[in-house]
């Protein structure tokens, strides 16, 4: 109800273009300052810990996997497939192939979130 506060545990994630959370757990927790307090503490770890650069390996992974698969005859890679073959963060993986497109080393394609070489 309204002004009840839940602990939930899950992943952002995205699916065709939107934006989705898969939930692991959602239990009640009582207002507890302390818990709350930990939660904004652990909200904010999360953020600066996605704002650092990738690594530049994963950007030459990136690069070389595009230039793998395109070399089949693929007209373009979607970015959820690209996900799928690291264990970084989606938001990771999308920084890291938006520093190849900026370098003029892959291009992309918004409307398919499609991403090839030039």
């Amino acid at each position: 109800s309204v002004g009840d506060y839940v602990d939930v545990s899950g992943r952002p994630d995205v699916n065709s273009n939107t934006p989705t959370i898969t939930v692991f757990s959602c239990r009640p927790i009582a207002p507890d300052f302390d818990h709350i307090t930990l939660h904004f503490l652990q909200t904010i770890y999360a953020y600066l810990d996605l704002q650092r650069p990738p690594p530049e390996t994963l950007v030459t992974d990136m690069y070389n996997l595009l230039r793998d698969y395109l070399d089949t005859g693929d007209e373009g890679l979607p970015f959820s497939w690209i996900c799928t073959g690291t264990s970084f963060n989606h938001v990771i993986v999308r920084r890291a192939l938006d520093i190849l497109v900026s370098h003029e080393l892959a291009t992309y394609d918004p409307a398919e979130d499609k991403y090839s070489l030039p």
